[in-house]
């Protein structure tokens, strides 16, 4: 079984690049709109049983930017931007002292990653058991 769940324009995080530092607001709603792009899946549920087994997964990202934006941003930050609401979207929060599951651990995620130019700025990405 394979998920997948687009990210439309606008919902992309590029902290280090786009905020600067110098918009938090726009970043935490950026963060907002790929949790709920994850809870509003069809496949939610599946993601948050693999992510609680703690299920060795496959990750293909594409990240659709604008020329300016692409040439701009490093796959490390838009990754590290990516995991964590990916996880809670899928997860929900967590209570005080329950740790919500591993997200940047080599041996959980393999990562496949592409920086696409396109004006139709997106992210689609692509789950399934590794």
């Amino acid at each position: 079984m394979e998920i997948e769940i687009v990210i439309p324009r606008g919902m992309i995080t590029m902290k280090s690049v786009a905020w600067g530092g110098k918009a938090p607001e726009e970043f935490r709603s950026s963060q907002e709109a790929i949790r709920h792009a994850v809870q509003t899946s069809e496949s939610s549920a599946q993601l948050k049983q693999w992510l609680e087994s703690r299920t060795r997964l496959h990750l293909s990202a594409e990240f659709h930017l604008s020329k300016q934006r692409a040439s701009k941003t490093d796959m490390d930050s838009l990754l590290s931007d990516l995991f964590n609401p990916l996880v809670e979207g899928a997860c929900g929060p967590r209570p005080a002292g329950k740790p919500i599951p591993q997200t940047k651990d080599a041996l959980f995620w393999e990562v496949v990653a592409r920086k696409i130019e396109s004006e139709d700025e997106k992210t689609a990405l692509k789950i399934r058991p590794a």
